[in-house]
Order: structure tokens, then C-alpha cells, then sequence
């Protein structure tokens, strides 16, 4: 039996403790026990079963969708640790839910009780299905009185500081502050109010977010993060979020958030003098009278410029290539005319631009690079799948569902009077017979329709067609930057993500890009041409042979 795990938990925070390896153990203890095979993990982050965000828009909705249009067997198995981890909607919409994902095939399990549900028990035992409805409605009312709480609570905390009681209501405060020996208010950590300081009078002094950052990492001040939170040097977008706080000013601002929800809103007016400012009125009020603050990015705000985005990795010292739109395309003016000028965009080493050490100066020319890749790999990466019509498949894979039934009672009929003839010799059931033949061709045309039709919606043509298509895809990626150019670049790019497990740059112009699952290294030079390819396997086999051949030598 086929097995997906699914795991799931509400607050983003729980993602640095262990409630996702304790829910794989479960579920893999589950599968051991039954002998099961897991195929695949599937987890939904920071996600709420309370709104119900998991199996709406979540990537449990994902995985019934997949198994509605036929990517996934319906007769696999989900795995849960417990049944709330799918759900803690009221019981009819829990009911609901289940019912109709039982109804494609699928069985749940869950690891902490060893229960079963599918079809075949929801009918057989209806009693049982009752204590599940049971189980839905407490796990249900659990999250509300729990959220109910929480909610009053801090209604109750934003109530005292809007009064003028301006005691900490949490520890939870910025970097640069901690909270007192007594707990009564927060105080400055000494060397990171320095730090903020000299950030907002460097910054009135005209020095830039990146010229700050860089001088940071270069005297090797360390940064404020804690465990997984601690950043590797100082970023730009760090001295941005710093420029743009109140905090430094005693300002806080409350927020709310929704059960459920990653996004916090304001509620209520900015509480003044909360926190102990660290820098002056006056210092913020000159900064804040600057040219808005911009976080600045690689390229225009939802253009699709880096296909290779989290791919690239420096050869020297591991970390990630940053790309870099130096010339966006166009027209401008030259010599008083106006000219096209071609987009000029660049790869190059995190660490080196942010002054963190690395010697890897090379800035990698991208355009002639994402052109030597897609000439590599677009063909082979662009399967049937990645031109599924996901909008037509579930419609037609119920459709064949129906035309196959019917064309098996079709034949069933046929072959019942195909045998009442031969024994019987009746001449009026021949005719009958001959009818069911002919209703049975009709119905073998029909459903070899609606498969073709469903062939084409899965994105299988032939192999002619697919070079028709991949090549009209290349077109709208070259294209202009439109809503059809941007949408192509990322499909292509989560296409390319798929299949390239990382790129490798090295000082000395060479890229090395490995395919994940293949066991195979393209080589590039730095103007995106092929200079071969060769297989890892072959490497290492090549390499236990001249060690045995060296062995042997020096024995």
C-alpha cells in the first residue's frame, strides 16, 4: 500500500521545534506497522485547520486536486499523525470533507489511534464514523475557546497600555533592547544602541543601506539574530527594516493577527514612549525627510529577470549568487538619437558583495548563460505534465470514469447475447446482438475520445507537437517583459528547479551545473557555451581505477 504523509502545524515559531520530525516518526511508525510503503511527504507550514487554509488553498487541497485529476492513484493512503492535524473546522465541514475524500478511493490513517477511514468504513460502521464527527467537534471547540482566550487577553494588555500603563507586555522586543532585571520596562544593550545610532547619522550623512551593510561585515560586527534566525553578515534589507522603525523613537504599534492568518494588521493608535528611544526626534525626523526609503531589488517588481533564482552557488565559499540587472532593455538616448540598448544582467558571489571574506570577484554575464541552459535543458525539463490544462483534466477523467462503465456494460450485454444465441439459435436475439454490437462500437468511439481528450489536457502530443510548443514557450520567454513573458519565466523556472539540483561558479570562469537525480554535470564556459558533460558515476568509477592502478603500482 502507497502512503502520503502529511504533516501540518499553525505557527511558523513550532517550525524551529520538533513538531515536524515528531509527526514524521509517527507516520513512519505507522507505515512500518502495517508494512506500508511512503512514497511522499507532504507538509503545510504555518497553515491553520482552525480557518480551514489547509484544505482550501494549503497543499493538502493540492494533494486532493492531484488525486482528482488522476497524478496520484486514487487508492493511495494518508497518513496523519491525528485526525486534527487535517482539520478543526466545525463537525459537518470536517464530514463534508472526509466524505468526499473517500469517496475518490483514498483511505486515512492516523498513527496516534491506528483508526482507518474510508468508504467501506463510513458505511459499514456508521457508529464509529459518529465518534469521529465527535472527536472533530471537541478538537473544533478546543481552537475556539483557545482562541477566544488569547484574543481577550491581549485586548485586555492593549486596554492597560492605551490607559497610560505602559508596563512590558511581553519580553518579545527589538534587538537592540531587553527587558529589565524587575520586568518593568525595557532597557538598551549598550553596544547595539551605538549601532543604531551610527546607522541613522550615517544614513542623514548620505552613506547608502549597502555602503552601511558592507562596512559592518568588513569590521566583523556580528549580527543580532539568535540560532536559525542568525543571519551571516549584514544585509542591506536589515538596515532598511532599522531605518524604517518607530521603535528607535519609544513608538509601538500594536497589531493583531487572525487565527490562521501570516499577515499581522494595526489596530488601535501607536503607543507613545513604550519603548526608551535610542536615537533623537530630531535624528528621525531628518532621515525620515530623506527620499523615501526603498528596499531596492534586483529588477522591476514582478518581472521574472533570474530563471536560475536559489540555483547558484559560489565555487569558492558556498554562498548563494546574487543576480544583479545592471542595464534594464529599452530605448534611450544616444548621440541625441534614440537606440535600443539589450539588457545587461550579472551573477556574482553574496558573500564578496557584502564584504564577508570571499575571494571570488567574477561577475557572471546571465543572459548568454540562461540562453546556453534553456538551449541544454528546455526540451528535455518541459515534460507533459508542465502543459497540463489543470481546468479541463478533472471534468474529463470523470468523463472517461463514465464512458469505461458504460462501455463495459455495453460489452457485458454483447457477450450475454452473443451466449443466449448460441445456445437458443433465436433469430430475434440476433438482432438484439447485433444491436449491442453496434451500441458497443458507438461506446468504444466515445470513450476513446474522451481518452484522447484527457491525453492532451495531461499534456501528452506527439513528439512533433512538443517541439511545436517548447518552441512557441521559448518565443514568450524571450519575449518582452508582459504579463504572458513573466508567466512563461515561471513556469519555466519552477520547471528548471526540478530538474537542476544547484549551479557551481568558479573564480576561474567555469560553471558547473548538476542535474538532480541523474548523476550528470553539464559544463559551461562563462558565455554560456557547453563544453561537455560528464557523468558523476563514470568520475568515480574513472577514480577507484586509477587508485586500484596506483595500489598495484605501489605494491
Amino acid at each position: 500500500m502507497n502512503v502520503i504523509g502529511y504533516a501540518r502545524w499553525s505557527s511558523l515559531e513550532q517550525s524551529r521545534g520538533s513538531t515536524l520530525a515528531r509527526q514524521l516518526q509517527e507516520i513512519e511508525r505507522c507505515c512500518r506497522a502495517n508494512s506500508w510503503r511512503l512514497i511522499e511527504q507532504v507538509t503545510d507550514e504555518g497553515t491553520s485547520a482552525y480557518t480551514g487554509a489547509n484544505i482550501q488553498t494549503g497543499n493538502l487541497a493540492h494533494l486532493i486536486k492531484r488525486i482528482e485529476q488522476g497524478e496520484v492513484s486514487r487508492d493511495v493512503v494518508i497518513a496523519v499523525e491525528q485526525l486534527d492535524r487535517l482539520s478543526r473546522l466545525p463537525p459537518s465541514q470536517v464530514v463534508a470533507w472526509i466524505q468526499r475524500v473517500t469517496a475518490l478511493g483514498v483511505t486515512i490513517a492516523t498513527a496516534n489511534d491506528g483508526m482507518l477511514i474510508n468508504s467501506q468504513m463510513i458505511d459499514a460502521n456508521p457508529m464509529h464514523f459518529m465518534s469521529i464527527v465527535f472527536n472533530a467537534f471537541r478538537a473544533f471547540q478546543e481552537s475556539k475557546h483557545k482562541s477566544e482566550r488569547l484574543a481577550a487577553s491581549w485586548r485586555i494588555k492593549r486596554q492597560r497600555l492605551e490607559s497610560g500603563d505602559h508596563r512590558p507586555i511581553t519580553s518579545v522586543c527589538p534587538a537592540w533592547l531587553q527587558i529589565g532585571e524587575n520586568a518593568d520596562g525595557y532597557v538598551e544593550i549598550p553596544e547595539r544602541g551605538d549601532l543604531i545610532r551610527e546607522i541613522f547619522e550615517r544614513t542623514a550623512a548620505g552613506d547608502g543601506k549597502r555602503a552601511i551593510a558592507n562596512d559592518f561585515n568588513l569590521r566583523g560586527i556580528d549580527t543580532w539574530g539568535r540560532g536559525a534566525s542568525k543571519a551571516n553578515g549584514w544585509h542591506t534589507s536589515y538596515i532598511h527594516k532599522i531605518l524604517s522603525n518607530a521603535a528607535v523613537v519609544g513608538e509601538f504599534r500594536p497589531h493583531t493577527k487572525a487565527r490562521g492568518s501570516s499577515r499581522r494588521q494595526p489596530v488601535g493608535d501607536p503607543i507613545q514612549g513604550y519603548f526608551p528611544a535610542v536615537v533623537s526626534e530630531q535624528l528621525w525626523a531628518r532621515v525620515r525627510s530623506l527620499k523615501p526609503l526603498s528596499k531596492g531589488n534586483d529588477g522591476q517588481r514582478g518581472n521574472v529577470n533570474n530563471l536560475l533564482s536559489g540555483l547558484g552557488r559560489c565555487g569558492n565559499c558556498g554562498s548563494k549568487m546574487t543576480f544583479q540587472l545592471k542595464t534594464p532593455e529599452g530605448l534611450r538616448l544616444r548621440n541625441g538619437q534614440e537606440v535600443r540598448q539589450r539588457r545587461a544582467s550579472y551573477l556574482s558571489c553574496d558573500n564578496r558583495q557584502r564584504k564577508l571574506g570571499c575571494i571570488n570577484g567574477r561577475y557572471f554575464r546571465y543572459e548568454p548563460l540562461e540562453e546556453g541552459i534553456l538551449n541544454a535543458l528546455i526540451e528535455t525539463s518541459l515534460k507533459d505534465s508542465f502543459f497540463v490544462d489543470s481546468g479541463h483534466v478533472s471534468a474529463l477523467a470523470e468523463a472517461e470514469y463514465g464512458e469505461l462503465r458504460e462501455l463495459d456494460a455495453q460489452k457485458a450485454r454483447a457477450g450475454r447475447l452473443l451466449d443466449l444465441f448460441t445456445e437458443t439459435g433465436d433469430l430475434e436475439v440476433k438482432e438484439r446482438w447485433i444491436s449491442a454490437k453496434a451500441a458497443l462500437a458507438t461506446s468504444a468511439a466515445k470513450a476513446a475520445t474522451v481518452q484522447n481528450q484527457l491525453r492532451r489536457a495531461r499534456g501528452g502530443v506527439s513528439p512533433d507537437e512538443h517541439v511545436t510548443r517548447v518552441a512557441a514557450l521559448r518565443m514568450a520567454v524571450r519575449g518582452p517583459q508582459s504579463a504572458e513573458s513573466n508567466a512563461a519565466r515561471t513556469r519555466v523556472a519552477r520547471a528548471l528547479r526540478e530538474l537542476i539540483d544547484h549551479i557551481e561558479f568558479d573564480g576561474a570562469g567555469y560553471i558547473l551545473m548538476v542535474i538532480r537525480d541523474q548523476n550528470m554535470v553539464i559544463h559551461f564556459d562563462a558565455e554560456g557555451g557547453i563544453i561537455g558533460d560528464v557523468s558523476v558515476a563514470g568520475r568515480v568509477e574513472a577514480a577507484t581505477q586509477e587508485a586500484l592502478k596506483e595500489l598495484l603500482r605501489s605494491g
